[in-house]
């Protein structure tokens, strides 16, 4: 008994864990599956960049520092990515500054960035943590 309560344990973790605003990078893949998408790794002045290319021509772009700490995403493509997922427990502010809009709007605060834009069939946006942002690495670069 304790070993199938422990393995449903293990399996419902790898359900629910993906690649968060804030969190670790280790659960990219799970993002890539459930996405159905090509995962591209790039390493830049100490930051890698997982980059998700989904069939349906939606790229998220996953940003982690050294300790593999995810401290942005940017996304572009025909529909809105998975915002819950890659916003974490950063999406309520999210939803309290969007109110349901979907592009033209920006959320600027010392701790939290999120910006989003565009038109119908073709959204970007971009959420990353000021405070945590490698210093190799400039909020420009960030897209």
């Amino acid at each position: 008994m304790r070993k199938f309560v422990g393995l449903l344990l293990l399996l419902t973790s790898f359900v629910n864990a993906h690649a968060t605003l804030g969190e670790g990078a280790a659960t990219v893949a799970l993002d890539r599956q459930r996405l159905k998408a090509q995962l591209l790794q790039a390493n830049e002045r100490g930051v890698v960049i997982f980059t998700l290319l989904s069939e349906n021509d939606m790229t998220v772009r996953e940003y982690a520092d050294a300790s593999g700490f995810v401290f942005a995403v940017a996304w572009d493509g025909p529909t809105l990515p998975d915002l819950p997922v890659l916003l974490g427990s950063y999406f309520p502010d999210y939803v309290k500054t969007f109110h349901g809009k979907t592009r033209g709007t920006a959320l600027r605060q010392t701790q939290l960035v999120i910006e989003s834009g565009g038109r119908m069939g073709a959204y970007l946006g971009r959420a990353y943590l000021p405070h945590k942002l490698p210093r190799s690495w400039p909020e420009q670069d960030i897209r």
